[in-house]
């Protein structure tokens, strides 16, 4: 069995999906995984 906490409690309004380029740029050994599994 496994759980999750949140706090503060989640708020879509809130959300802010990172961009695939800053990924890779903060990320550059992993480019190809973040590429394969991100939307262009």
């Amino acid at each position: 069995m496994m759980g999750t906490t949140i706090a503060p409690a989640f708020d879509f309004d809130d959300y802010q999906p990172a961009r695939r380029e800053d990924l890779i740029r903060g990320h550059p050994d992993f480019a190809e995984i973040i590429e394969r599994l991100t939307d262009a």
